[in-house]
């Protein structure tokens, strides 16, 4: 993404939070996600990507447009997305051994939650 994008990139963000330095700037707009069709920034701050190309998705968009298709590409221009994590490898590895994984996992980690065990009930006895 070249400068001048990521320039307004954060000028937009500044004016979606009606920054004082951006108020008499005239900013040009982000295009909206292609995938939805739905502003960028809006005031629920939904978690957006910028691919390599420099396209913007909001995230939720473009990972599950990537993992229904087999092709990583881009939407907008067909260029290859390289995926930070394989989430469709790690999904279908976790498939195949059903949910032992998902068991040793939790119990491998601490959640950080210290739960008192009830002692057995003694008195159905």
């Amino acid at each position: 993404m070249s400068l001048t994008n990521l320039q307004n990139l954060a000028l937009n963000i500044l004016k979606e939070t009606n920054h004082i330095t951006v108020q008499d700037i005239n900013i040009t707009e982000l295009a909206p996600c292609s995938e939805c069709d739905k502003k960028i920034l809006s005031l629920n701050y939904e978690p957006f990507t910028i691919l390599a190309c420099g396209h913007i998705y909001h995230r939720y968009c473009i990972e599950k447009k990537i993992l229904l298709t087999d092709s990583n590409v881009c939407p907008s221009c067909n260029k290859s997305v390289e995926p930070a994590v394989s989430v469709q490898k790690e999904y279908e590895s976790s498939q195949s051994s059903g949910t032992s994984d998902l068991v040793n996992l939790l119990g491998k980690s601490n959640l950080g939650f210290d739960s008192p065990r009830n002692p057995p009930d003694d008195s159905m006895d």
